[in-house]
């Protein structure tokens, strides 16, 4: 993710962001909420060289032009919480919401947990 220039990552709807975009990322249901268990913010897990290489900044053998961030679960907001991914087990995972909340909530629920990631 990107560094906001006060060394935490920068927030907003991207995929070089603190945050997930509408489409593509997570779904919608069709009561206007986002679901536990759909996706979120994607997540390398088991270390950095576990991101796809477009996303690994240089000193990890890749091309991304970011650092790599990373925060301990324990230290994710109670509305938020880690899930493996059932696809890629070793190697990927998401931070989704704990219970279903609106698209807005959950990107504010994001950003709420900005200050507890750490460059690695």
């Amino acid at each position: 993710m990107k560094d906001d220039g006060d060394g935490h990552p920068a927030c907003g709807p991207s995929a070089r962001m603190l945050g997930v975009r509408l489409e593509g990322d997570i779904p919608i249901s069709q009561s206007g909420e986002v679901e536990t268990g759909t996706g979120g913010l994607s997540v390398a897990i088991a270390g950095p060289e576990n991101l796809i290489r477009h996303r690994r900044p240089p000193e990890y053998g890749g091309v991304g032009p970011d650092p790599v961030w990373e925060i301990d679960e324990a230290d994710l907001p109670h509305a938020l919480v880690f899930r493996i991914d059932p696809a890629n087990r070793l190697r990927h995972g998401f931070i989704e919401p704990r219970d279903p909340m609106s698209f807005a909530a959950f990107q504010i629920a994001l950003a709420s947990s900005r200050g507890f990631w750490v460059r690695t």
